[in-house]
């Protein structure tokens, strides 16, 4: 739990930091992408079937 509370502090500082010098659309763009690339590196892959489609959907 300490790593965890650690890089979330460290987060709060630099994305506070970061917005001072662009917008904060950019820096949720940036939060987003690499997010997306560490789950589909972490889920080996991307498998999209019909189920997950429509649960998509469903909680979008």
């Amino acid at each position: 739990m300490i790593p965890v509370a650690i890089v979330l502090g460290f987060h709060t500082l630099l994305t506070k930091l970061i917005t001072v010098y662009s917008s904060p659309m950019i820096v949720s763009g940036v939060r987003v992408t690499i997010g997306s690339v560490f789950f589909i590196l972490l889920g080996n892959g991307l498998s999209i079937g019909v189920k997950q489609f429509i649960n998509g959907l469903f909680n979008w």
